[in-house]
């Protein structure tokens, strides 16, 4: 038996519903609540069905996917999707189609998928694109594709999309377009990876002249805007910097505390910088508290295997009396007396280190495999050298 039509009333009342939830939820996700916005938006996906508002639906799930993405909760994301688009990107609202083809993109990676599964997801995006005249948002696939790149191992090839990606945005009207102060902080993240500081300073100075006429929030400008000047200082050798930049972002973003990436007050890129500036009592009980990671995905599995061991490399350093260093950007800092009260000993703490990295290395010997690259073992191979190099 068919529903009974809604009334005038109740629909009206269902709409009202609808956008205030939906505003909700859009300012939450803008906060970094983006457990709340997930909640807001699936609330708003109801309502629009109970309307039978396609459009409205497909634009609520789709931010439903945007925002589980981004506290790992990635099979549930591509679910998301997948009510968005029932009939495939063909049958879809066109305005939603590409955000949508993006977070699959995106959570195809952070499975991953197989490197074929992950670039037919690229070629729909494009072929979408070229049949509805939307050129003009070609950077978004641009950088995405320079992010899959980073993650075969290709850094160079890497910060090449995100600099052509770049320069079609600004062509296209779109550098103050939400998105932007992300994209000038991967800009600094490859080029500092691949070599190029001037370049990584170069984009840091862009993005701390982002005005409020750009499309992000204050958060957003804040958070890249901090993740940026970690990058830039870790590759100088400022590594207590850094420290200060992530304890700062901590402070600002306590929404994202639903992220697989935090846990007990701390988060990995926290972590990391107290590894780096050699602040091992601190970063000591930042491990317990995200040891859950260890049976989290494969990449966030395998980056805490490789944080664990640079936590060890770090000590076996610091024990020599080495300076403490990057061990991406292999700079480093000022030198940082040993405490006597460390309870191994060099030799320990390197044989400590090359279990993790030997763990890490099965780990990402599989990621490499799948995505048919090197990111992990050129990574890895760092690792050894460093471990090799130390004079015990």
């Amino acid at each position: 038996m068919a529903p009974e039509p809604l009334s005038g009333v109740t629909r009206t009342a269902l709409r009202i519903r609808l956008e205030w939830n939906s505003s909700l939820g859009d300012r939450a996700y803008h906060l970094g609540h983006h457990v709340r916005a997930a909640e807001l938006y699936g609330r708003c996906a109801d309502l629009a069905e109970m309307l039978g508002d396609v459009r409205a639906q497909a634009f609520a799930l789709v931010g439903q996917a945007g925002s589980l993405l981004l506290v790992g909760r990635t099979t549930e994301a591509m679910v998301a999707v997948a009510r968005a688009l029932p009939g495939g990107p063909a049958e879809g609202p066109p305005e939603v189609v590409l955000d949508a083809l993006g977070i699959w993109y995106d959570a195809a990676r952070a499975i991953p998928a197989e490197l074929p599964v992950i670039e037919g997801t690229h070629r729909m995006a494009e072929e979408f694109i070229r049949g509805n005249g939307l050129q003009d948002r070609r950077y978004v696939l641009l950088l995405q594709r320079a992010n899959l790149h980073y993650d075969r191992g290709y850094v160079d090839e890497a910060l090449a999309l995100a600099r052509e990606a770049w320069t079609l945005r600004r062509l296209s009207g779109r550098d103050a377009a939400y998105g932007t102060a992300h994209h000038l902080y991967q800009l600094v993240f490859y080029s500092g990876r691949a070599g190029d500081p001037a370049s990584a300073r170069k984009a840091l100075a862009d993005l701390e002249r982002l005005r409020d006429a750009d499309a992000d929030g204050p958060l957003q400008r804040q958070e890249a805007l901090l993740e940026a000047r970690t990058e830039v200082a870790w590759g100088e050798g400022r590594h207590d910097e850094a420290v200060g930049f992530q304890t700062e972002l901590l402070r600002l973003t306590p929404g994202r505390s639903g992220a697989p990436d935090r846990a007990g007050g701390t988060s990995v890129n926290l972590v990391w910088a107290q590894v780096v500036a050699c602040r091992l009592w601190d970063a000591r009980a930042g491990l317990i508290a995200l040891s859950h990671l260890r049976h989290a995905s494969p990449w966030e599995a395998l980056a805490y295997r490789e944080l664990l061991g640079e936590y060890h490399l770090s000590a076996a350093r610091w024990i020599l009396g080495l300076p403490p260093m990057g061990f991406d950007y292999q700079v480093p800092g000022p030198p940082v007396p040993p405490d006597p009260a460390w309870p191994r000993s060099a030799a320990e703490e390197a044989r400590r280190a090359r279990a993790l990295y030997l763990l890490a290395d099965r780990i990402g010997s599989r990621l490499d495999a799948k995505l048919r690259g090197r990111h992990s073992r050129d990574r890895l191979a760092r690792r050894f050298k460093l471990l090799d190099e130390l004079p015990l």
